[in-house]
Parts: structure tokens; C-alpha cells; sequence
């Protein structure tokens, strides 16, 4: 009976360890495995040195403190110990060690409002402060310093009143009126006569645009009024109408480009064509608030040939970029992208 105790023990034990799960291989650095061989190169844990380790014989990145044992990313062996490149930290070497640092190679700025080798420079050069979160000029505000502080004010110095009927520091003076700005010129009479007749059906047009020309105002001579009602009479003949359309655009440059120019100035300059255009910027953009006082004043400084290649390229554009939301991104799409306006446009580079 004891010897079959003894044999059931025995098979017992022998079936309850291979049942067990396998414990997992030992570490070089556990004390409990000195024993073991962790590299299965038949030298133990405990005398599995460099270089006496014939698998190992260097020391090394790849086999740091034992043989295998790596060193992780952004981490170098240095006395058998993996220690964290100077840029990085963290037990992974994964975190940078410069709090402003950022990136895979902590080389980049952690606030992208700073850039330079400490991060301590404002990416914006009209930034400045502790934040890079104010405009180093006074006058302005915005995230690109490019808005007047006072909300009354524009231009590149924030010194022209918004309101052109008003003047002062405080813009809050009326500016007194000028006799000569009450006088018309044919820019302004085009400008009327599209505004109070277009829509109106065909049949209308010329009354309406008759009637309008007489609310319009006083012309400033004679010359003018004859030079609009030119301009008027041709635009209602050869087109359809005097709606603002591409096809009118289009007609307007193709069949009253000479009444278009005599209206435009009846003097001229030395300025070339491609050289004109700046200056129409502070005149407006809408048709019923541009200063026509300032785009006549534009026109004389061109020479002859440069007003009408000028006028010829702007309809061109204005016929292509009609119906668009952004008139002033179309108009530069169509003159890098398409060859539609391209005749006009050289006519206006070559201009003498």
C-alpha cells in the first residue's frame, strides 16, 4: 500500500507539471537566473561578460549590459547602460528634453508662434511679447498685426478715416465740401446708367437711360455729357442691354473700346499700361462706390495706348470672372492659366 502512495505521488507530480504554463526565460540582470543562460551561447548569466562572451565580444547599441539586451530609439550604450541622447528623455528616450522642443527629432518648435534654434524668436516679424501675441506696432491688431486698432481708421499707417465724409484724428470732423466734387464727369454717367437701368427691360433702356443721365448731375462741361451720351448710345446699339453681364463685358470691349476710352479721360499722360493699376486701389471696388473723381485722375497719368489696352484686358477679365465670388483671384487665375485674355494682356505689357 505505501509503495503505491509513493507511485501515485510521484505520477501526480509528473501530470501536475506539465499541465503548468512554462515560465517565461530569465533576465540577465535577475539574480535568481545567475545560472541560466540567457543568450543560449553555454555560458551562464552570471559569467556572460564582456568581452569574455564569445556571441558578444563587443558591447555595443544592439547588446548593452548583456548580449540582446538593445538599447531603445534615441537611446546610445554608454558603460552598459542605455542612457537617453542629450535631446530626449523619459524611460522610452521618446520625450524631448527641452519643454519647447517638439517633433521626431525634437528639432522643431513646440508653439509654432516661436521659431530659432531656442525657440525664443516670434515666427511673425511684426509679433512681439511673451506670447508673440502682440504687434510690435501699436496702431494695429489681428492675428496679422494688419487691422487698425482704431475702428475708425485704414491704410498702411492706420491715418485715413473709413468714412471719406469724415475727417479729424478721431474721424469725427465732416469733411467740408468741395463745389467740383458736385460736377459729373462720363465715368460717373456710365456708372448712374448702369445702376438706375439695369434690369429694366429692352425697350426701356433708352428712356430710362435719358432719364437717368439728366439726375445724374450737372456735367462738368460740355465734353463730358456729349462723350457719355456716346458711350450710352453705343453700349444700348451693339449689346443687349446695359446690364452688367459677361456677354456685355465682352460686347462692351469688342464693339465701344473708343467711346469707352474718351470717356475714361480726355487727357492723357506717360504712364504705361502695366503700371496703371496700382493706383486704381484706393479708388473702390463695388460700381455704385467707386470715386470715379479718382479713376479719372488714374486714367490721365496713362498714355493713350495704355488707357485702352488697360480698359481692353480689365473687360476681358471682367467678362471671364463675372459670376465669380472672388473677382480679383479669378482675374489672376485667367491670366496665369488660360490664354482667353492673353492678347490684351501682351498688348498692355508691350505697351510703349
Amino acid at each position: 500500500m505505501g509503495r503505491w502512495v509513493i507511485v501515485c505521488a510521484l505520477v501526480a507530480a509528473v501530470c501536475g507539471c506539465e499541465s503548468e504554463e512554462a515560465e517565461p526565460p530569465c533576465a540577465p540582470d535577475d539574480p535568481a537566473c545567475e545560472l541560466e543562460d540567457f543568450d543560449d551561447d553555454g555560458v551562464a548569466n552570471l559569467y556572460d561578460e564582456f568581452p569574455e562572451d564569445p556571441t558578444c565580444s563587443e558591447q555595443n547599441d544592439d547588446n548593452c549590459g548583456a548580449c540582446g539586451l538593445a538599447c531603445v530609439t534615441n537611446a546610445t550604450c554608454d558603460a552598459g547602460a542605455c542612457r537617453c541622447a542629450a535631446d530626449f528623455k523619459g524611460e522610452n528616450c521618446d520625450e524631448c528634453a527641452d519643454p519647447k522642443k517638439a517633433g521626431l527629432d525634437c528639432d522643431e518648435c513646440a508653439d509654432p508662434a516661436f521659431t530659432g534654434d531656442a525657440c525664443d524668436t516670434c515666427t511673425s516679424p511684426l509679433k512681439t511679447g511673451e506670447n508673440c501675441a502682440t504687434c510690435i506696432d501699436e496702431l494695429f491688431t489681428g492675428d496679422a498685426c494688419d487691422v487698425c486698432v482704431d475702428p475708425k481708421k485704414k491704410g498702411p499707417a492706420c491715418e485715413t478715416c473709413k468714412d471719406p465724409s469724415m475727417t479729424g484724428e478721431d474721424c469725427d470732423e465732416p469733411v467740408a465740401p468741395n463745389p467740383e466734387d458736385a460736377l459729373v464727369n462720363c465715368l460717373d454717367y456710365r456708372a448712374c446708367a448702369i445702376l438706375k437701368c439695369s434690369g429694366v427691360e429692352a425697350e426701356e433702356q433708352e428712356s430710362c437711360t435719358q432719364q437717368a443721365l439728366a439726375e445724374c448731375g450737372d456735367p462738368q462741361d460740355e465734353a463730358e455729357a456729349v462723350s457719355a451720351d456716346a458711350l450710352v448710345s453705343c453700349m444700348l446699339t451693339e449689346c443687349d442691354s446695359l446690364d452688367e453681364t459677361a456677354a456685355n463685358y465682352e460686347c462692351w470691349r469688342q464693339s465701344c473700346l473708343p467711346e469707352l476710352v474718351a470717356c475714361a479721360t480726355p487727357s492723357f499722360g506717360d504712364t504705361k499700361c502695366e503700371l496703371l493699376g496700382a493706383c486704381f486701389n484706393i479708388c473702390g471696388e463695388q460700381l455704385g462706390d467707386i470715386d470715379w473723381g479718382c479713376v479719372r485722375a488714374c486714367f490721365e497719368t496713362g498714355t493713350q495706348k495704355a488707357v485702352t489696352s488697360f480698359i481692353d484686358l480689365d473687360f476681358c477679365l471682367r467678362a471671364e470672372c463675372y459670376e465669380s465670388a472672388d473677382i480679383q483671384q479669378c482675374k489672376q487665375q485667367v491670366l496665369l492659366n488660360t490664354p482667353i485674355c492673353q492678347i490684351p494682356l501682351v498688348e498692355c505689357v508691350m505697351n510703349d
